[in-house]
C-alpha cells in the first residue's frame, strides 16, 4: 500500500487535531481553578476591608471611654479629698464633744444651757447626715456608672481578643494555604507551559518526517 502525499497531510492534520484537543483538556481545569482563586482573593480582601474599619471604631470608641474614665477619674479624687476634709471635721467634731461631755460632769449648774447648745448641735449634726446621706447616694450612683464602664471595658475587650484570633487563627492561615496553592499553580503552569513546547518540537521534527517519508514514496512510485 502507497501512503499518498493526501494521505500525510491528512494524519498530520488529525494528529495535530488530537494534540489540540488534549492540550485544551489539560488546560481548562488550571484556567478554572485560577479564576477560582481570583475570586476568593477578592472576597477577602473586601472581608479584610470591613474588620478594619470595624476595628478602627472600636478604637475610636475606646479612645472615648479612656477620655470619660479620665474625667471619672478626677471627680472621684476630688471628692475623696472632700471626703477627708469631711473626716477631719468630724473628728474635730467627736473632739470638741468629748471635751463638752467632761465640762458637763464637771459644771453641772450648767446643763441648762449647755443642753440648749446640745440641741443646735445636733440640728447640725442631723444637718450633716443629711448632706452624708446625700452624699453616700452621689457615691452608689457614681460606682453603678463605673461599674457600667468597666462592664463596657470588658465587652470590648472580648471584641477585640474575638477580632485578633479570628486574624490570627483563621485568616492568615487561608491566606497562606492561598498563597501555597497559587504558587504551586504557578509552578505547574510553568511545568505545562515547557511540556507545550517540547511537544511542539516533536510535532515539527514529526512533520519533517512524514514530509520526507512521503517524498521518499513519491520518487519510488
Amino acid at each position: 500500500m502507497v501512503l499518498t502525499k493526501e494521505d500525510a497531510v491528512m494524519i498530520s492534520q488529525l494528529f495535530s487535531e488530537q494534540l489540540e484537543k488534549q492540550l485544551e483538556k489539560h488546560l481548562a481545569p488550571i484556567h478554572e481553578q485560577l479564576q477560582g482563586i481570583h475570586m476568593r482573593l477578592d472576597r477577602l480582601e473586601e472581608c479584610v476591608t470591613r474588620l478594619e474599619e470595624r476595628v478602627t471604631r472600636l478604637e475610636e470608641r475606646v479612645t472615648k471611654l479612656e477620655e470619660r474614665m479620665t474625667a471619672l477619674e478626677e471627680r472621684v479624687t476630688k471628692l475623696e479629698e472632700r471626703m477627708t476634709a469631711l473626716e477631719e471635721r468630724v473628728t474635730k467634731l467627736e473632739e470638741r464633744m468629748t471635751a463638752m461631755e467632761e465640762r458637763m460632769t464637771v459644771m453641772e449648774e450648767r446643763m441648762t444651757a449647755m443642753e440648749e447648745r446640745m440641741t443646735v448641735m445636733e440640728e447640725r449634726m442631723t444637718a450633716m447626715e443629711e448632706r452624708m446621706t446625700a452624699m453616700e447616694g452621689r457615691m452608689i450612683v457614681m460606682e453603678g456608672r463605673m461599674t457600667a464602664v468597666e462592664d463596657r471595658m470588658t465587652i470590648n475587650e472580648g471584641h477585640m481578643l474575638r477580632v485578633e484570633l479570628l486574624l490570627e487563627n483563621d485568616m492568615l492561615p487561608r491566606l497562606q494555604n492561598i498563597e501555597a496553592c497559587y504558587t504551586s499553580t504557578y509552578r505547574r503552569y510553568q511545568f505545562r507551559t515547557e511540556q507545550i513546547d517540547t511537544m511542539q518540537e516533536d510535532v515539527n521534527v514529526l512533520k519533517k518526517v512524514v514530509q520526507e517519508h512521503s517524498e521518499m514514496l513519491l520518487r519510488l512510485a
